[in-house]
């Protein structure tokens, strides 16, 4: 962003809360920013398709046209993280910082949308379900309120909420205050599907057809509602998933004192962590003696170059981590390799 998009980007800040911490002041300005800032890259396109001769603007089917839609997506966008300002999370202790820029705020769009609508139900299937299932087999169905089960890395509670509808007593570690500010407000709806986004417009490449960028999601295709809620089979719904906005690797680290958990989950978590030894020693560190550590996710280190750190990660191979795991005390009982 150069400096002119800068001053216009701190121009639409309304509201300068003091009270707020930097990270969550932060997330508070690209929520109220984002619908400006969105116009700055159309208005880059619509510039340079200026630029082409009147040869060259043929090839290109109803352009300005798709812009205009992709604007009004843009405004809906805009309209539905106003309505997130009201619940962004202070952050008093400092969580992991995250680079609060532009394409976090489409990022998370696109969470919504594999997490909470009825659009991407079978890719979370894919993920959750070895977990769920796996747990189901290892706890007794008339035992698990008192089954207190740990998800690290769950990106917008869902796999939590899918946890606690089989009776499991669920925590879910969150460390971003954006993703928290959005299950924040996420808890209070009663409704499903009452709000509507477009998480894919800023998506200009690798498009079969103009509707993929423009494609409408509804959202929630469920909510945090306990009352009554007896799902279908053997799924109900005892105690809603609480958060915990925490630094896992910090908070949770071996040299801390944390009441420890019956089970842990980790869903496409394991293989961002910037310190792969530290996490299988602090989930080790969080079970009970025969406790059980869930992940389904790959296993090859890739840590995520969104956090801002310091130090860069020590890369490990599938048959280090293995070895890593047996060494720290853990029995592999299930190995799948997809």
């Amino acid at each position: 962003m150069n400096s002119e998009e800068n001053e216009n980007y701190q121009s639409c800040i309304e509201d300068d809360d003091s009270e707020l911490s930097m990270a969550s002041h932060a997330v508070a300005e690209g929520l109220q920013c984002y619908g400006q800032r969105f116009e700055q890259i159309l208005q880059k396109f619509e510039k340079n398709f200026s630029t082409l001769n009147g040869d060259e603007k043929k090839f290109f089917v109803d352009f300005k046209n798709h812009l205009r839609t992709v604007r009004d997506c843009a405004k809906v966008n805009s309209e539905y993280y106003t309505l997130v300002l009201d619940y962004v999370y202070n952050d008093e202790e400092s969580l992991e910082f995250f680079k609060y820029d532009f394409s976090r705020y489409n990022y998370v769009l696109k969470l919504i949308a594999r997490d909470w609508s009825e659009n991407y139900r079978f890719e979370r299937e894919e993920w959750f379900n070895p977990i769920i299932n796996e747990l189901s087999e290892a706890f007794d169905r008339n035992d698990r309120e008192n089954v207190k089960v740990l998800c690290i890395g769950d990106e917008l509670l869902r796999l939590a909420l899918e946890i606690s509808r089989k009776g499991f007593l669920v925590e879910g570690v969150m460390e971003d205050i954006l993703k928290i500010s959005v299950i924040s407000q996420m808890n209070k709806l009663t409704d499903k599907n009452v709000f509507c986004i477009y998480p894919f417009i800023n998506d200009w490449n690798n498009l079969l057809t103009d509707f993929g960028q423009i494609k409408p999601i509804r959202f929630p295709d469920t909510t945090f509602e306990t009352e009554g809620s007896t799902i279908v089979d053997d799924d109900y719904l005892k105690d809603e998933p609480s958060v915990i906005a925490a630094r896992f690797l910090a908070d949770y680290a071996p040299t801390v004192s944390q009441e420890k958990v019956d089970a842990a989950t980790t869903c496409g978590y394991f293989n961002l962590s910037k310190n792969v030894p530290l996490l299988i020693s602090t989930i080790h560190h969080i079970l009970k003696p025969g406790g059980v550590w869930i992940n389904n996710g790959p296993l090859n280190n890739d840590y995520d170059p969104d956090y801002q750190a310091n130090s860069e990660s020590a890369h490990m191979d599938y048959d280090e981590v293995k070895s890593a795991l047996t060494k720290q005390g853990f029995e592999i009982l299930v190995n799948i390799k997809n």
